[in-house]
């Protein structure tokens, strides 16, 4: 994927405790469009499940048709991670009746595009920094 600029993202534990509080409610949907939710069975899971979480919020991209500027429900956990104007995400695990529900949260950003079509942090001058790591904007 070329994008010109996505942030590193910083931890916050105040979106952690929202995360936290939003999980303990078991709920298999996102509660608002800041949210992904990834639940896992406890038998045979990836001993890892906010890795595979952030796979598969990530992976749904590459299941789509190449038609740019079209709003899709279904990519919003992707969305959620590449907003490059987003820098700060908390998460939280629950286990809910045997089952691991991972829930993050998101910095809101209103009414901006998710990312630009470029190279690889030919945008990291607009967060006051040219340093690139990962090819992600080091804000």
């Amino acid at each position: 994927m070329d994008v010109k600029r996505v942030s590193l993202k910083v931890y916050d534990t105040k979106l952690e405790e929202s995360a936290y509080k939003s999980a303990r409610k078991c709920s298999t949907t996102p509660s608002n469009k800041f949210e992904n939710v990834y639940v896992v069975g406890n038998e045979g899971h990836e001993p890892d499940p906010v890795l595979d979480a952030g796979n598969s919020w990530w992976g749904v991209i590459y299941d789509q048709e190449d038609t740019p500027n079209v709003y899709r429900s279904e990519i919003s956990s992707f969305a959620n991670m590449a907003w490059d104007t987003r820098k700060k995400v908390g998460c939280a695990i629950v286990d809910c009746s045997g089952k691991t529900h991972v829930v993050c949260h998101y910095e809101p950003t209103k009414g901006k595009q998710i990312y630009k079509i470029g190279k690889q942090c030919t945008g990291c001058k607009s967060y006051g920094s040219n340093a690139c790591v990962y090819g992600l904007c080091d804000a």
